[in-house]
């Protein structure tokens, strides 16, 4: 269980340090009265994303901070399933193991963490405002039309679908902030991430819903 609450305080830890203002207006939106722009709200939709995954070290070698690819099944920002789906192989003097198969759940306020077994290897119930963000490296929803920030359009290397139609290569909405990070949303103005620098890349996203227009 330790490692486990280790891996899940460093992802939020990473989240925290890539999405930073966005973060905080998120969590504001969600608690008992917006603050700032209101957030939208994310159709369903099923992503595939790559992204750092554990850290480790063997014996006095230098840590490695390994490569995911997981696929994410997002209902609500209540009810999600996050799974593993490629991920390597890390070998050590007490064997081999891999997290393809791990996965995390979010069900209302219940937060679980699985093995590729089934098995459960850490659960909690979260509050009120943590089911977004809890356990997953997945980027807030971002108030795209905001008229405080710049939004360009951009090339990436995503398949984009809204319902059956699909783009290979689709245009996505960049944002540049002034540290130099940037951030590349699905063209649409539900704010959601397809790029957030080289912490969170996603392959492809099929959206449940048709493509809702950026006002200009």
């Amino acid at each position: 269980m330790a490692s486990s609450q280790t891996l899940r305080l460093g992802l939020v830890l990473l989240i925290a340090a890539v999405v930073a203002t966005s973060v905080v207006v998120a969590m504001s939106a969600w608690a008992d009265g917006p603050v700032g722009p209101v957030i939208p709200t994310w159709p369903p939709f099923t992503m595939v994303y790559e992204t750092d995954g554990v850290v480790y070290s063997i014996g006095s070698s230098p840590s490695v901070t390994t490569r995911e690819v997981r696929r994410l099944e997002y209902q609500s920002r209540t009810q999600w399933t996050d799974t593993v789906i490629e991920a390597p192989t890390i070998t050590s003097k007490v064997g081999s193991t891999s997290r393809v198969g791990y996965s995390t759940r979010v069900d209302g306020d219940s937060y679980t963490e699985y093995k590729t077994s089934g098995e459960t290897t850490y659960a909690e119930r979260l509050g009120e405002n943590e089911t977004m963000l809890a356990g997953s490296s997945l980027p807030p929803p971002f108030p795209i039309e905001d008229s405080r920030f710049e939004i360009e359009s951009t090339a990436t290397s995503a398949k984009v679908c809204f319902n059956d139609e699909c783009t290979e290569n689709a245009a996505g909405q960049l944002r540049r902030k002034a540290n130099g990070g940037e951030f590349v949303y699905v063209d649409d103005a539900r704010g959601i991430p397809l790029r957030v620098g080289d912490a969170f890349i996603v392959r492809e996203i099929r959206i449940a819903d048709t493509k809702q227009q950026i006002a200009r």
